[in-house]
């Protein structure tokens, strides 16, 4: 239902999203603060590997959206004793590369376009016999990816599993005048 409601939210017609100056970094932190327990409980190895203090121009809701989603997609697909990684570093002056990379079984390089489609959901990879779904989890990061003008890459990981990499405009550097 959660789901359903963000993927709602991300329609045309929905409100105008805000638009601020959001520390990609910190967000970053926050969200594996938030499953650190989860992926803890099934033996995953979650945590930053790199993350440079950087800010992007975004709806910082839809951007925590955006993160909730991929890690837990990375926490649901790979198995116990795996590990789930996220880096945040510079691209150049202009770009900021978020990545998040599994150690899982990874996407078929075929479906890689049909997973981003809405209610699309590849089960028989889950590496929980129980886990649920609805399919919206990488539809929703592609939308939130499209409103923000990033770039969405599904990857192979080295070693094998997936790693989706986003692409964002960097905000220019925030400047304090000392008084």
């Amino acid at each position: 239902v959660a789901q359903l409601l963000q993927m709602a939210r991300l329609e045309p017609d929905a409100r105008k999203p805000e638009q601020t100056l959001v520390p990609l970094d910190a967000l970053v932190r926050q969200v594996v603060g938030t499953f650190s327990a989860r992926a803890e409980e099934r033996g995953i190895d979650l945590g930053v590997e790199n993350a440079e203090a950087t800010w992007v121009l975004g709806d910082p809701h839809a951007l925590r959206a955006l993160l909730d989603n991929l890690v837990d997609n990375a926490l649901r697909y790979t198995p116990p004793g795996a590990r789930v990684d996220l880096r945040l570093q510079a691209v150049g002056d202009a770009q900021v590369a978020l990545e998040v990379s599994d150690s899982g079984p990874g996407i078929a390089q075929a479906d890689r376009q049909r997973v981003l489609d809405r209610f699309v959901r590849l089960a028989h990879l889950s590496a929980d016999a129980n886990a649920t779904g609805s399919g919206l989890g990488l539809s929703i990061v592609r939308e939130i990816a499209l409103r923000h003008h990033a770039e969405l890459a599904l990857l192979d990981t080295p070693g094998g599993g997936l790693t989706v990499r986003l692409l964002f405009a960097r905000a220019p550097a925030l400047v304090t005048v000392a008084t």
